[in-house]
């Protein structure tokens, strides 16, 4: 059984990625390896393969894990990625944490401005 999860600058609802208010969807070829997880080409994947992959889509009350959500402010990924998902999490009754460091930061360069948040994650189930 999976107890934790810590997500670091995730897509967590491709379809509202892919239509961001007041922007031009970001462009097929900026994500090879998303057309590679999806199985589609971003701008060709219907909207059910969007929300299939996509973790927001998929949130189960009954058997989520915690979860542990960090997204820089004003990063690569919008940080709405990880606040809507946090606040979906805790609607259906899950554990969740957030964590917004003021940095432009993505991925795993996140992890010094997170450390010691990650530690207590994991130290405390």
């Amino acid at each position: 059984m999976l107890r934790g999860v810590i997500e670091m600058s995730g897509v967590m609802d491709f379809p509202s990625f892919f239509n961001q208010p007041g922007q031009p969807p970001p462009g097929d070829e900026q994500h090879e390896g998303v057309s590679t997880y999806l199985g589609c080409v971003p701008s060709e994947c219907t909207q059910a393969e969007l929300r299939a992959a996509s973790p927001a889509w998929r949130i189960n009350g009954q058997t989520c894990p915690d979860f542990l959500l960090i997204n820089g402010q004003t990063e690569l990924l919008p940080a709405t990625q990880a606040t809507n998902m946090h606040e979906s999490l805790q609607s259906a009754g899950c554990d969740s944490e957030i964590r917004l460091p003021n940095t432009s930061q993505h991925g795993l360069a996140l992890f010094p401005f997170t450390e010691t948040f990650i530690v207590d994650f994991l130290n405390n189930p």
